[in-house]
């Protein structure tokens, strides 16, 4: 999970990226500028990512 100012972007368990908030600047990945209440799929090349284990 990744949180901005204005919007979150999610990893689901499938790999796909969500994400949610302000798009004024297109930071949602959906090739648009229109805000997004619901998780919309991203589009582009880094959309499909897998789980790493991070230590803290």
């Amino acid at each position: 999970m990744s949180v901005g100012c204005d919007h979150v972007l999610a990893l689901t368990a499938d790999g796909a990226v969500k994400a949610w908030g302000k798009n004024a600047e297109g930071q949602l990945g959906n090739d648009s500028t229109e805000d997004s209440k619901a998780g919309c799929c991203c589009s582009g090349p880094a959309t499909r990512m897998r789980r790493r284990p991070v230590a803290w």
